[in-house]
């Protein structure tokens, strides 16, 4: 989790791949915290996109931050659906993160 996708050739890309790189160990400890405080009820993608915008966070960061997530087997699918979207939770007690 220490490299995020960029454009090689576009220096705009690689600039916000690197600002991207800063804030996103804090993002996946923030977005981790809101779906734990979800507790069963858990939470949408869209749920936590507005929850994460809400604390200062830009909209397009919180679905990967999610992703990161569960592919870190922290959070995973409740085999539940909200407004057609999949509602995620938090596996297990919290945990330290990366």
């Amino acid at each position: 989790m220490n490299s995020l996708p960029y454009q090689p050739h576009s220096d705009t890309s690689r600039a916000a791949a690197k600002k991207a790189r800063q804030i996103a160990p804090k993002a996946r400890r923030v977005a981790l915290w809101l779906i734990e405080q979800a507790g069963e009820d858990g939470m949408t993608d869209n749920e936590l996109i507005a929850a994460m915008v809400e604390r200062g966070y830009q909209a397009n960061g919180p679905r990967a931050r999610r992703i990161e997530l569960v592919r870190a087997d922290l959070v995973t699918d409740s085999d539940r659906r909200r407004n057609g979207s999949t509602v995620w939770i938090a596996k297990g007690q919290p945990k330290k993160l990366f």
